[in-house]
């Protein structure tokens, strides 16, 4: 028994630690942007049309409304403000006249109204039009009640304890208010389906009679008598959302004098059980749910007014909760609303303070926490996080996990010339047209490379080095690793994409035979050469002597210009010596292009080829540059022997391919 004691404890340990950890790291400190005077609400959504989420907040005290538009990665710009009704104390955001924007309303306490501004589609807002409601509405929700495919408006009304609803005519412009009867003070509405029939029903939080009343609709806008049901001491907000994973919409309330959050789980009919209490800060004022810690389930988070700080409570699965951790925010929190500010895909908060006027923005982390793979580590620490690798193996060091960068291969034994790497599956995440690349990994040289075709098995040779020619390639008895240049990530070498060896060649820069012959009637010559031009890779375009169209004179069209113009993307061409032209910048200090030398082209557009049309002569020459792959268009006029068709430099050439 006592060989399963250890093991136990070291999951168990372990569990705990990143469980500790993680509830804790949840949140990075928080940025305060100032607002208006004493903010009460906060809401996020795409105000500007720019597919990221801005901010408006109802500042109860300066009588308006501010909005912060979204730089786009979680940063905001300086406040604007609109003004609204008098002590505007909660804030809703949605289409309300049907032109895709998001429009504003705000329900204001102290005039008894709610406020419309409507948006220009930029972001910015049309003078307020108020319609009244019940007694110091604090609180206001939108979602379609009648069923008529626009969206109408509920308040909460605190002192006539009621709900008004007022009926979009279909252009943002409202029906008189209907009034239903609540219990005691309710400070917080939310609509949503409740009793699972289609339609859109009410809650309110009511903070004097300590419960919550529901409200079921008919149908058509109309509601049933409020039915209660018992939460914590003083609920001050509730909020609507599945939490147990059973398809129906259950409630949470944040309860300001009990200091807790009560859950109450749906029947399925829109009745509900007992409430559960879960302890937070102290003063809660405002609940929000949604995954925080990205596992499929809905979380907490509370605003606690006199701890000045935010809960977060994390979903065990089943709509039971972790205890509270707490992160800390301005003076007073009020009010506390989720969204994806930052774009990186997890939710991320925005607080208000009512007594520091600012909001608080905490970004989630996550993406740092998360574990795409399941092999139980998190994306932050994973080594290779999209491929399953609970070892975190790295052989080399390089911290890129063996899993993702590196296949070893021992088995090259010493003398062996041309040795094969034979791959049955690499777990790399393999796309077509990803470079699968061979190296030595002592020299940390390039000395194989393979486009990947879509399946395996896959084989590489190795080419061996020659120390009389200079030229690279492995050294027997040293080990070979297989790196991937992923051609998604743009990466134009390996080192990029890796970062572990200082002195490679690039991956990719090798070169292709690629010659279309034509033996008859070209512009009246009797051959074409066409060398293939990749894209983003320097390559080495060795030009054979054949390009002549009188009088056998190799400088009759020899211009640069010329020769290289038809190459579209065309970057730069430079020489040995260090001449360049570049097309872009009108620059040309090649001049005539000289048929004895090699040319080093980087071409930043599509792949294109590099056609020359002449007369054959003989014999045929270009010029071979040392030490790196060229690219050559290699006339033959019949099938030849490889052997043969080089035979007059094989002692210098260390290995053709195609």
């Amino acid at each position: 028994m006592r060989k399963f004691v250890i093991p136990l404890l070291i999951v168990f340990f372990i569990t705990l630690f990143f469980s500790v950890v993680f509830a804790q790291d949840l949140f990075e400190t928080r940025i305060d942007y100032y607002v208006g005077d004493y903010p009460n609400s906060v809401f996020s959504i795409d105000l500007d049309r720019d597919d990221d989420y801005d901010l408006a907040v109802a500042n109860y005290l300066s009588h308006n409304v501010s909005i912060l538009l979204n730089n786009g990665d979680g940063t905001l710009q300086t406040a604007v403000n609109y003004t609204a009704g008098d002590g505007p104390s909660s804030v809703f955001s949605i289409d309300l006249d049907g032109d895709s924007n998001n429009d504003l309303v705000t329900a204001n306490v102290d005039s008894d109204n709610i406020s419309i501004l409507l948006n220009n589609g930029d972001g910015t807002f049309q003078a307020a039009v108020n319609y009244g409601v019940g007694d110091s509405p604090s609180s206001v929700f939108s979602s379609d009640l009648d069923g008529d495919g626009d969206n109408d408006l509920a308040t909460a009304n605190y002192f006539s304890d009621n709900v008004s609803i007022l009926l979009n005519n279909g252009d943002g412009t409202f029906q008189t208010a209907v009034n239903y009867g609540t219990n005691e003070k309710p400070r917080s509405i939310f609509s949503i389906d409740l009793d699972s029939d289609g339609d859109n029903d009410l809650a309110t939080a009511n903070f004097a009679s300590d419960n919550v009343s529901i409200l079921l609709n008919n149908g058509d806008g109309t509601f049933q008598t409020a039915v209660n049901y018992g939460a914590g001491d003083g609920p001050s907000s509730v909020f609507s959302i599945d939490l147990d994973g059973d398809g129906d919409n259950d409630l949470a309330t944040a309860n300001r004098y009990s200091d807790n959050v009560s859950i109450l789980l749906n029947n399925g009919d829109g009745t509900f059980q007992t409430a559960v209490n879960y302890g937070g800060g102290d003063y809660l004022c405002s609940v929000f749910s949604i995954d925080f810690d990205g596992d499929g389930d809905n979380d907490l988070a509370t605003a606690n007014r006199y701890s000045d700080n935010v809960s977060i409570l994390l979903n065990n699965g089943d709509g039971t909760f972790q205890t509270a951790v707490n992160y800390g925010v301005g003076d007073s929190p009020s009010s506390v609303f989720s969204s994806d500010l930052d774009g990186d895909g997890d939710n991320d908060l925005a607080v208000v303070n009512e007594n520091s006027d600012n909001v608080s923005i905490l970004f989630n982390m996550i993406s740092e926490w998360s574990d795409k793979d399941g092999d139980g580590i998190f994306d932050f620490y994973d080594n290779c996080p999209n491929v399953y690798n609970p070892m975190q193996s790295d052989s080399d060091d390089d911290y890129i996990g063996d899993a993702c960068d590196l296949y070893f291969s021992e088995f090259i034994e010493t003398g062996s010339s041309y040795p094969y790497v034979f791959l049955s599956a690499l777990n790399c995440n393999l796309q077509i047209g990803d470079e699968i690349c061979l190296y030595d990994k002592e020299q940390c040289l390039l000395v194989g490379a393979k486009i990947f075709l879509g399946s395996f098995p896959i084989s590489i040779s190795a080419w061996e080095g020659d120390d009389d020619y200079q030229l690279p390639g492995f050294i027997p008895g040293n080990k070979l690793e297989v790196r991937v240049y992923k051609k998604s990530r743009d990466s134009i070498i390996c080192i990029d994409t890796y970062g572990s060896c200082l002195d490679f060649r690039e991956c990719g820069n090798y070169g292709v035979i690629d010659s279309i012959i034509c033996n008859s009637c070209i512009d009246e010559h009797n051959l074409e050469i066409c060398t293939a031009i990749p894209t983003n890779k320097w390559v080495t375009i060795s030009l054979p002597k054949n390009y002549l169209y009188e009088n056998d004179n190799p400088n009759n069209i020899c211009e640069t210009s010329v020769i290289f113009g038809e190459i579209e993307g065309l970057d730069i061409v430079k020489d040995d010596d260090g001449n360049v032209y570049i097309p872009k910048y009108g620059i040309d200090d090649l001049g005539c292009s000289d048929y004895t030398r090699g040319y080093d082209i980087f071409n930043m557009g599509d792949p294109d080829r590099l056609c020359l049309i002449g007369d054959s002569i003989t014999p045929i020459s270009a010029k071979l540059i040392a030490n790196r792959w060229n690219i050559l268009g290699y006339p033959l006029l019949f099938e030849t022997p490889i052997e043969l068709a080089f035979q007059e430099i094989l002692d210098s050439i260390d290995i053709i391919k195609d």
